[in-house]
């Protein structure tokens, strides 16, 4: 019996059963494969040239400084690599933060490679460290719906890691920041 073969009644290895697989695709489209002649594109047909990119690129700002108790503008700007005809940009949630305003925003159209911004508020509680305030941005174009997040860390009292200097096996100097699990 060879080396890879299973006895009889047994099940056969994955190994074997994928190069089997693999060899009756070649075997049974293979020749159908070969035969064609090759074809211009379809009209309409869409030919990939590089890597995928989603359709909505989202970036949140803050416009104002963070402190505790204060209102805070942050601005959403959405980008579009193919237009959109409308959209509207929400609050998912606030994370602790409290919502001053509108909590979501109709966008207008949008050509491919264009750009819209939406302002809303939030106002940072007396208490707390970190508010992580959601976003999600949908719109709709002729090549249908797309839909993104993004986020925007809150941080009143500044990051809490400490930078210390260091230099590099090269000389270099650099900040450094010790590394740790967020939440333990």
């Amino acid at each position: 019996m060879p080396q890879n073969a299973s006895p009889p009644g047994r099940p056969i290895s994955v190994a074997t059963f994928c190069m089997s697989a693999l060899a009756c695709t070649v075997l049974l489209y293979g020749p159908g494969f070969a035969s064609r002649p090759a074809s211009a594109p379809r009209p309409g047909a869409v030919a990939c040239a590089g890597a995928i990119q989603h359709p909505l690129a989202v970036h949140v700002d803050a416009l104002d400084p963070i402190r505790r108790g204060a209102a805070v503008r942050l601005r959403v700007t959405t980008r579009a690599t193919r237009g959109f005809e409308r959209g509207v940009v929400r609050i998912t949630s606030s994370g602790g933060a409290v919502v001053v305003g509108a909590s979501r925003a109709e966008l207008r159209a949008v050509p491919a490679g264009g750009q819209t911004a939406s302002e809303f508020r939030v106002a940072v509680p007396a208490h707390g460290g970190r508010f992580l305030v959601q976003f999600r941005v949908e719109a709709e174009g002729e090549d249908g719906a797309s839909a993104r997040g993004a986020a925007y860390n809150l941080l009143p009292d500044g990051p809490s890691e400490q930078l210390r200097e260091a230099s590099t096996a090269s000389g270099e100097r650099v900040l450094e920041v010790a590394a740790r699990r967020v939440g333990r």
